[in-house]
């Protein structure tokens, strides 16, 4: 188990299972036992509320206009009903909904004060859609598998308001594409995105998630990138956003070797929890990497030491574009 490197300290949360649903924690597990405190991997206390790091930024081809192009996305993260894996399960479909817009409303007044990114911000539901398990299930996946039903719901509630949805997969034991195929009939939808969480796909290490924490190459994901390319492509969409969750240095590997499309955008979003100087480290590790196109920030409101404000993350010089409330 990996406590001793960058922030590997989610780990503990992913071995609860819940009696009634046989669900395991997430990294939003509020029923969890504390988690542990959090590791920095030498990173350096920084000065609030200002960070810049130099990076070299991958250069797009020109493409047809993003989600990303009118401001940052806000969405609410979790299962459905299970209020300890995250802010989407505190609530029923609606109540996510009507969440998520009153967290986006509060960067459109602070990008109306005149803050880095001067557009409104766009509300989104981020639903668990695999949820990884501490046993194998019948099929071996280590996955359990959100009903199609309760998915067409939440999208159909998405095209009613007028919110973006992200459909996250756990990965498990599985390969990647095939659980992304598996949804093709909702990411025909131009506002219906993918986000992959390699903290839960262990096959590589034969082990069962929640016992280490997981790793997805770019062997892996590349496929993912070029069949949402593809569906963006046929069906005449705006880029396809992929979230990839990132907290420790071997969770993602190789992504510098993949390639930017014109028809997918790659977000990495700092997964880890804990303190604010600890919380931009990981940050500019992570979600200002090289292989980001574009910078995630996913917010705990039980965990982080405090919670950063919505000034405070549009005030930083490279403000994230995609922010997840658990």
């Amino acid at each position: 188990m990996r406590r001793n490197v960058g922030f590997g300290l989610l780990l503990a949360s992913a071995l609860l299972v819940l009696v009634v649903a046989a669900l395991p924690g997430t990294t939003s597990a509020l029923g969890a036992p504390a988690p542990p405190s959090f590791i920095t991997d030498n990173v350096a206390p920084m000065n609030l509320p200002v960070t810049s790091v130099e990076v070299t930024r991958r250069t797009l081809p020109i493409r047809t206009p993003s989600y990303f192009a009118q401001g940052p996305v806000v969405s609410v993260y979790g299962h459905p009903g299970i209020c300890f894996m995250g802010e989407l399960g505190c609530h029923d479909t609606a109540g996510a909904i009507a969440r998520a817009q009153q967290l986006a409303a509060e960067y459109d007044l602070r990008m109306a004060s005149g803050y880095s990114m001067p557009r409104y911000a766009m509300p989104a539901l981020h639903l668990i859609v695999d949820v990884a398990q501490p046993q194998p299930q019948n099929d071996g996946s280590y996955l359990l598998r959100t009903p199609i039903e309760t998915v067409r719901a939440h999208v159909e509630a998405a095209r009613a308001t007028g919110v973006l949805l992200f459909l996250d997969l756990q990965v498990g034991w599985t390969d990647p594409l095939s659980g992304v195929e598996r949804l093709e009939e909702f990411l025909r939808e131009p506002f219906v995105h993918v986000a992959l969480d390699p903290e839960f796909a262990t096959l590589r290490y034969r082990r069962a998630p929640g016992s280490v924490i997981g790793t997805l190459d770019v062997t892996e994901v590349r496929p993912v990138q070029a069949y949402l390319a593809r569906i963006a492509t046929e069906h005449g969409l705006p880029p396809k956003i992929l979230v990839l969750h990132q907290f420790t240095p071997d969770m993602l590997l190789n992504l510098d070797a993949l390639e930017a499309s014109p028809d997918v955008d790659v977000v990495v979003d700092m997964d880890g929890f804990g303190g604010k100087p600890e919380k931009l480290g990981g940050y500019n590790r992570y979600a200002r990497a090289a292989y980001s196109e574009y910078a995630g920030f996913k917010l705990f409101f039980h965990w982080d030491t405090p919670v950063f404000t919505a000034p405070e993350l549009m005030r930083l010089e490279n403000p994230p574009r995609y922010i997840i409330y658990q």
